[in-house]
């Protein structure tokens, strides 16, 4: 009887796994969704750096041309060669005037006043022809800040030379030492990944938890049911389906994972992020966290397809049943700052949330082995209930017509043996 149960599952796991991995609309979300996310990651990037790439010209007026020249070299240095500034020694009226007509003209991007008596009170007025021009007035303000400490500097009697190398830039760089494999790279493009990682955990668990949901719904409908539960016991459906379904996202979740693999050096090119690093680890515990978060949620949707037979009745429990996901990507945030944190950490071992927050804590810090083994227990254990739970309401509720399900009426069919 065991072996017969196990063939009547796989043929079920089969059928569910075919049918959705060789249909077309698997190959266009397959395909479709990472170009959907790349797009909106890189096409405002790429956008932009080519808007950033355009050489601006500015001038500097300073009586001081010194100072002026001292402004002028540190701006090209901080942006690249980017803005290209003149140094302009008359500061009357009707220079500005004339400076003022070059930039509503569009000859020049901006121009900034560095008078003595600005320069003493520290009040710099920076003239431009955008409301928008954010980089270039940082930039500016950090070359004129850096011009004020090497006078003064030099005021004090501290060598030109000696205060360049007082003031010079210093390479800062991150590194996890708390990383299992010691790996290394951009602060940025390590949250990029994680990010994407979760991301991409989240979005298999709610919609293929979803579509166990709907095609329980679609079966039960069309009768379809009736002739399958001749030949197999509702758990042999139940699991077959869920275990199908479940393989169909984790391959689709496979696919995109060598995709994020194959085009990480191209983004993190594109996104001026340095390296965006990528652990083995990462993927292996994605693929425990998916498996034990699907089951989970897929035991719980199919339950609730069974139990009603229109989708405005299931669709008021939906929300119910993923209230603990919307609520662990709350938590996303926090769990990639602060992985250790007493509410990231509590949460994490509270099964319905776990599959998500205590992924973020791996992917963004390094919980300690024991945390992770008590979630994944904890997980084991829920699933282990859920499944015999729910397992009951959809023997029962799979084969209940035109009747509105109570929830009191769901309470009995929990006591059934």
């Amino acid at each position: 009887m065991a072996v017969h149960g196990l063939r009547n599952t796989w043929l079920v796991f089969r059928r569910e796994y075919l049918e959705r991995v060789l249909s077309l609309s698997f190959a266009l979300t397959t395909l479709l969704m990472p170009s959907f996310l790349l797009g909106t990651v890189l096409l405002p990037a790429v956008l932009s750096s080519s808007e950033a790439s355009h050489v601006r010209s500015l001038v500097i007026v300073s009586p001081d041309k010194a100072f002026g020249e001292s402004v002028r070299g540190r701006l090209w240095l901080e942006s690249n060669g980017l803005y290209v500034a003149r140094v302009e020694t008359d500061a009357s009226a009707s220079e500005r005037a004339l400076l003022n007509r070059e930039l509503r003209a569009g000859r020049i991007n901006a121009y900034v006043v560095l008078d003595r008596d600005a320069v003493e009170r520290g009040d710099i007025a920076y003239f431009t022809g955008s409301r928008s021009d954010f980089i270039g007035s940082g930039l500016v303000r950090d070359a004129v800040a850096y011009a004020i400490r090497r006078e003064r500097l030099i005021r004090r009697g501290v060598p030109a030379a000696e205060a360049d190398s007082m003031l010079a830039t210093v390479k800062f760089r991150t590194v996890n030492v708390a990383s299992s494999d010691g790996a290394s790279g951009d602060m940025l493009g390590g949250m990029l990944a994680e990010f994407g990682l979760v991301f991409l955990l989240f979005i298999t668990l709610l919609s293929y938890g979803v579509m166990v949901m709907r095609s329980v719904m679609e079966e039960k409908g069309s009768r379809i049911v009736e002739v399958l539960l001749c030949s197999l016991t509702s758990n042999e459906l139940m699991a077959g389906k869920i275990i199908g379904t479940g393989a169909v996202g984790l391959t689709q979740a496979a696919v995109w994972a060598v995709m994020m693999v194959a085009v990480t050096p191209w983004l993190a090119s594109a996104l001026h992020v340095g390296t965006i690093h990528l652990a083995a680890s990462w993927f292996v515990y994605f693929a425990v966290f998916y498996t034990l978060g699907f089951l989970l949620y897929a035991a719980m949707f199919a339950a609730v397809g069974a139990a009603f037979e229109s989708m405005e009745d299931a669709q008021q429990w939906n929300l119910v049943i993923i209230s603990p996901l919307i609520a662990a990507t709350v938590l996303m945030g926090p769990g990639l700052g602060a992985p250790d944190g007493p509410l990231v950490v509590a949460a994490s071992m509270v099964p319905f949330c776990s599959p998500l927050v205590m992924y973020t804590r791996i992917v963004s810090g390094n919980p300690p082995p024991w945390q992770i083994g008590l979630s994944i227990a904890l997980l084991a254990a829920t699933i282990w209930l859920a499944l015999r739970l729910c397992g009951r309401i959809y023997r029962v509720g799979i084969l209940m017509y035109g009747k509105r399900v109570r929830i009191g009426e769901i309470a009995k069919w929990l006591r059934y043996s």
